[in-house]
């Protein structure tokens, strides 16, 4: 069967991310305070304090990258700020995957006024997420690969664009490229 890798995570790692796991991953960077029969919290609201980890950043990553490659789904809540030509334009979506490659990633994008100076707090990469409110979505992205079959989907106002990959021909052609 095959296992997520730890590039799901970075496919993501560009948005603010909500993961669901079990255990969840704040559990590896935290002493353990439950006994091995008992169930793992998965409600992040009752997670433990933080206290001080003897664990190395390294260390977390692997812990981290270990528990996505044993799930056999992931799924994330996306909010991603991006400003192009001074125009602020915000997406939110959902990115589900599970095993046998398959995946699916919905997001819906809003376009806002333009920059301002104030704003630079806001859009710093430690920044709280902007919330869409009333804003008009401009715009869609649904992508989903069932495993053999990778379709995408794009709306942009009045233009449409819907393409289909075959992955297993991809596979094969990319297998006879040489490094």
């Amino acid at each position: 069967m095959t296992r997520l890798s730890a590039l799901s995570l970075l496919a993501v790692s560009a948005a603010t991310v909500s993961v669901s796991l079990n255990p969840p991953v704040f559990a590896l960077a935290v002493p353990q305070t439950e006994t091995q029969d008992a169930p793992p919290k998965t409600d992040v609201s009752e997670a433990p304090a933080l206290t001080e980890s003897s664990l190395t950043a390294k260390e977390v990553f692997e812990g981290i990258s270990r528990t996505l490659e044993e799930s056999d789904s992931l799924s994330c809540d996306l909010t991603q700020t991006v400003i192009v030509g001074g125009q602020r334009l915000l997406a939110t979506g959902r990115y589900v995957q599970a095993v046998g490659n398959r995946m699916r990633l919905e997001y819906r994008l809003y376009s806002f006024r333009s920059t301002k100076t104030a704003d630079a707090q806001r859009l710093a990469p430690d920044g709280e997420p902007e919330e869409a409110g009333e804003a008009k979505v401009t715009g869609s992205l649904l992508q989903v690969n069932d495993g053999s079959v990778f379709w995408s989907l794009w709306i942009n106002g009045d233009q449409k664009q819907l393409t289909r990959r075959n992955i297993p021909k991809i596979t094969e052609a990319v297998a006879d490229v040489a490094n």
